[in-house]
């Protein structure tokens, strides 16, 4: 099953993975909280105060990047009402980056916002919003701005492994694996966020965090499943390949291991391959050369969102 052997690309891990299915259709999760997105900019771009509220909660909670926090429907709409009488003809862009299903009725999404308005420069703040399904339509339950992105000390160790940001998906008869990667919004850590769906439902996830390590003057990274699994890595280049030789601590307490090579190939694709596998002290065969291949989608800005 390739999907699977794909999987071990992010996770690092060297074993068949357990899945536990969220009991979600992720494919129609997404279409949904994209359909109540664009709805969500289209409001916001006609400056509809009454319209833009109505897509939260209650007693949603809107946090923005300085701290600000307004909490509920009637403040969030007094709020969008002094904000687009003193910011005319505003506009916003959206990028989703991605969508996670939490649970039965929960969703997150990180995305990126764009706001434009005549004779001012851009300015595009990353976001993360909670999503709940309410009376059958997915509602906004919290938001959080997160500043922009500075110039963080060592931002320029981790640029050569830039040609990994973006969007990347493998599917096969045996399911689908999604792939987002991104900048930390500080600059400090490239991340990859996953998500594995079989059948159109969701069965395994997690996140990986690549850095610097300025004690050991090299890139590490440390990945956490949802299962309970986590490790680290070590990153290093070997002529056009990276090189990743990770140790892992799945849930059932054994102990694996692994050296995966990533390689670019052109800026839409990459292979991968491990070697070294061992699983509780039982070596396993390497696993053939896979081609990665960037989201056709990811060339193209998303209009799904302004928080």
């Amino acid at each position: 099953m390739r999907i699977l052997r794909l999987c071990i690309v992010i996770l690092f891990t060297a074993s068949s993975l357990a899945f536990a299915a969220a009991g979600e259709d992720t494919s129609k999760v997404e279409a949904a909280i994209k359909k109540t997105i664009q709805s969500y900019v289209e409001a916001f771009n006609r400056g509809d105060a009454d319209a833009l509220a109505a897509h939260w909660t209650k007693d949603g909670d809107y946090i923005t990047d300085t701290g600000e926090v307004l909490t509920g429907r009637e403040q969030l709409k007094a709020a969008f009402k002094a904000f687009f009488k003193d910011k005319e003809g505003i506009k916003i862009d959206v990028k989703s980056l991605a969508i996670y299903v939490e649970a039965p009725g929960k969703a997150i999404e990180e995305g990126l916002a764009t706001t434009t308005r005549s004779g001012e420069e851009p300015e595009t703040t990353r976001y993360v919003t909670a999503y709940v399904k309410e009376n059958g339509d997915w509602k906004i339950s919290k938001v959080k701005e997160i500043a922009p992105m500075g110039t963080a000390p060592n931002h320029d160790k981790l640029e050569p492994l830039e040609w990994m940001i973006g969007d990347w998906v493998d599917e096969d008869q045996s399911g689908r694996l999604e792939t987002d990667c991104y900048w930390s919004a500080d600059g400090s850590f490239i991340v990859r966020s996953f998500v594995v769906s079989v059948g159109g439902l969701t069965t395994f996830g997690g996140k990986q965090i690549i850095g610097w390590d300025p004690s050991t003057n090299q890139i590490r990274s440390w990945v956490f499943d949802t299962n309970g699994g986590f490790g680290e890595a070590t990153w290093s280049k070997q002529g056009e390949s990276w090189y990743v030789n990770s140790a892992i601590v799945l849930n059932t307490g054994e102990k694996a291991s692994s050296i995966n090579i990533l390689t670019p190939v052109d800026e839409n694709s990459f292979t991968w391959q491990s070697t070294g596998r061992e699983v509780g002290g039982v070596p396993l065969p390497e696993t053939p050369k896979v081609t990665v291949i960037r989201n056709p989608a990811d060339s193209t800005s998303e209009t799904s969102g302004e928080k």
